[in-house]
């Protein structure tokens, strides 16, 4: 089996920070993926932190806030 991410460690991504409900973008520095069921999921972790903090989900993550900002109002 192949996982294929959107992302690769060392991107800059944006996303929604969900405590403060506001734009955020950081680098990649860990990608999470688990399977299950023929689902696959994956988790994109700010570089310096560990799987024990908050990770994001890959699909509500963007290359440009503009992608992010077009995602949300559509």
């Amino acid at each position: 089996m192949t996982i294929n991410t959107k992302f690769n460690e060392g991107d800059m991504v944006f996303t929604i920070d969900t405590s403060s409900l506001k734009v955020k973008s950081f680098e990649v520095g860990r990608i999470f993926t688990s399977t299950n069921e023929g689902k696959t999921s994956v988790t994109i972790y700010p570089k310096g932190c560990t799987y024990t903090d908050i990770g994001y989900d890959e699909r509500k993550c963007f290359t440009t806030e503009t992608e992010l900002l077009q995602h949300i109002k559509s």
